[in-house]
């Protein structure tokens, strides 16, 4: 799945040391021209000037202090200082998660692998690669002028024979080896192997190893930053910035940073004392007690254990009362929707096509009523926001269409008393995704400012995002910003990663992912922008949330980490058929969601009243305001949500 952002500060096409630089390409060109030993011209990595407090989308930290900073012990054995797993989108033990690089895709390399060459090094360091023609890893924080010896993990699955797939390394944009060949390195393929390179940091501490194919392509499944000497431990890393310590339930406070590019940790304190270790750039600290006040710190840690100087995050104090409040408006408070009046909201209704999308069964227009009929209190209105696809109603009729046939459906439900989340149903990844995400972007700005004085019109920012991890949070994030920077403060929904389903690393397809509910993810943007809530769908997949025991903890760990919850989409065929995914799990999951979610507050949003993929609430797969009676001819499910609705 594809990342937009990564630890390393990017300026323009140039990987930066937190302040980084450097591409290591230079002396490959000339290695593939004129093959052999011969030195390139070495050169200084590019610098970028550091960015502010406050940079890659975290408040700006007010007046901190820090603690004396450590001085590191040495070593005293040859000792393994940074280890990046290539391909990765989370770490792996002591191995790094795909950072610090220029060009070149992240790919997966599921076959089943040789490694009796790799003794102690985990299986999946093997399973993603980084993968392409060209690309280059800087390091950083190295003693400056001192030796350290680069091991590659090398696997080779796509080549049948020698010399399909053949490549030179540079370090420091001077030619190391030339002519390197996995598959007759190993012997074959799907053989893991090592190679050590000797390199030797610049006077700012860098050093750069570049990878150039001669023939087809390069593939790194990771590399090992080595001190043989064991005498020049890395600097300590730098300080965490951009800090953030917020309430964000009565009884716990979510402590965030930006990430660090040399720290493998993070130690979190409270009022002294240590209370986490996290590899991520978030932390949810739960169980206080009401109107407490507590200050929190917070420490990088280096890859060889030295720590940074504590740095300050605020001091934080915890509501007095867990009671929720009128507003006047739809809110969030911790892990609860709340409505005008202060009472618990939960959504239930169904996702519905508009002359956007989805509409092959029936639109939503002129049905209100019908949906009132229901029982339900909300709808989700499925919207196109791009003009990517040619039958598109953007792309037909044009954007102002596009945004008057939603001034329709709001107004018709919202003066019903209804709810309207309205989502953006996009695919933005592929050739046209800057485009794509700009389009969506603007249209929740254009939205954000029609609706921003309707509470009942919330934004469901993007439908079943592929991005995972820092690429789904700087998406949401970027969202988000845009519709606050219009000064609507509606209820923005964020849909989980793993296609809607927070399914967790679940190889291969998910390897890495963090579930939504991680500090570093939705409440992270709850505690930046308030009024968020978690969209999660459950269609069952992998089994993982099919059982009571499976989804229920689940959604006990979502709202203990002060995020509201809604079943945004959950369906099953009404005639047991698996032409639209499989029965079983579609039935299992949805089962869940009727069991679990009406006790413990959740919300629920049937797919899909209008679309003809059989996911009907009638028996006979027609839309939902079908018949002389809504509540005649019900499918099972149909049965189901009608009864949710008339209690």
């Amino acid at each position: 799945m594809k990342r937009l952002f990564r630890r390393y500060v990017r300026v323009g096409s140039l990987v930066t040391c937190s302040v980084l630089g450097g591409t290591g390409l230079g002396a490959l060109a000339a290695a593939d021209a004129a093959p052999g030993p011969t030195p390139g011209p070495t050169s200084t990595a590019t610098r970028a000037p550091a960015p502010p407090p406050g940079a890659r989308f975290v408040p700006t930290p007010s007046a901190s202090t820090t603690s004396p900073t450590p001085t590191p012990t040495p070593a005293t054995g040859p000792v393994v200082l940074q280890s990046i797993d290539a391909g990765a989108e989370a770490p792996t033990g002591s191995w790094s998660a795909d950072d610090a690089y220029t060009s070149g895709e992240a790919d997966g390399s599921y076959a089943t692998k040789d490694l009796s060459r790799v003794p102690g090094v985990p299986s999946t360091v093997y399973q993603n690669v980084r993968f392409g023609s060209s690309f280059s890893y800087l390091l950083c924080h190295l003693h400056p002028g001192a030796t350290y010896v680069v091991r590659l993990h090398l696997v080779d699955d796509r080549s049948t024979a020698r010399g399909q797939n053949v490549f030179a390394i540079s370090v420091n944009d001077a030619n190391a080896a030339y002519g390197v060949d996995t598959f007759a390195l190993a012997g074959g393929a799907n053989i893991a192997v090592t190679k050590d390179l000797t390199i030797k940091a610049r006077a700012d501490g860098t050093a750069d190893v570049g990878f150039l194919a001669t023939t087809g392509n390069v593939q790194l499944a990771g590399l090992e930053v080595i001190n043989p000497a064991a005498t020049l431990p890395l600097a300590a890393p730098t300080l965490p910035k951009g800090l953030l310590a917020r309430a964000t339930s009565p009884t716990t406070a979510l402590v965030s940073w930006g990430l660090d590019v040399d720290a493998r940790s993070y130690r979190v304190y409270r009022d002294g004392a240590l209370v986490a270790t996290t590899s991520e750039q978030a932390y949810v600290d739960k169980g206080l007690a009401l109107g407490s006040r507590h200050t929190y710190a917070v420490a990088a840690v280096g890859t060889q254990g030295a720590a940074s100087a504590l740095v300050t995050a605020g001091t934080v104090t915890q509501p007095t009362t867990a009671a929720l409040t009128a507003t006047g408006a739809y809110h969030v408070q911790g892990s609860v929707i709340v409505d005008p009046a202060g009472k618990p909201f939960v959504p239930l209704g169904a996702s519905l096509g508009t002359w956007s999308a989805w509409n092959s069964n029936g639109v939503a227009f002129g049905h209100a009523a019908h949906a009132k009929a229901w029982g339900w209190n909300s709808i989700r209105a499925l919207l196109l926001t791009t003009d990517e696809i040619g039958r598109s109603y953007r792309a037909q009729h044009g954007y102002p269409a596009l945004l008057a046939e939603m001034d329709q459906v709001v107004k018709e439900y919202t003066d019903a008393g209804m709810v309207v989340m309205i989502d953006a149903h996009d695919t933005p990844n592929g050739p046209r995704e800057a485009t794509n995400l700009a389009q969506i972007q603007q249209s929740w700005v254009d939205m954000a400012a029609r609706y921003k004085g309707n509470s009942r019109v919330w934004f469901n920012i993007l439908n079943e995002p592929s991005y995972l991890n820092e690429g789904w949070l700087e998406v949401n994030d970027r969202m988000v910003k845009a519709i606050r920077g219009q000064g609507a403060n509606n209820i923005v929904l964020v849909t989980a990663p793993a296609w809607g389903q927070d399914l967790g690393s679940i190889a291969p397809y998910f390897a890495g992912s963090r579930y939504a509910y991680q500090p570093s993810m939705a409440p992270l943007l709850a505690a930046r922008y308030g009024n968020v809530a978690l969209d999660q769908h459950n269609y069952g997949a992998y089994d993982r949330y099919t059982s009571l025991s499976s989804y229920g903890a689940y959604v006990d760990t979502v709202r203990s980490n002060g995020i509201p919850l809604v079943s945004g989409e959950f369906g099953y065929t009404y005639d047991s058929s698996t032409t639209a995914g499989s029965y079983y799990a579609n039935k299992a999951g949805a089962d869940q969601v009727f069991a679990v979610n009406p006790g413990k507050g959740v919300g629920i949003l049937w797919w899909n009243g209008t679309h003809n993929d059989k996911y009907s609430l009638k028996a006979d797969g027609s839309a939902f305001y079908s018949g002389s009676s809504v509540g005649t001819n019900l499918s099972g499910a149909g049965q189901i949500m009608w009864r949710l609705g008339h209690p």
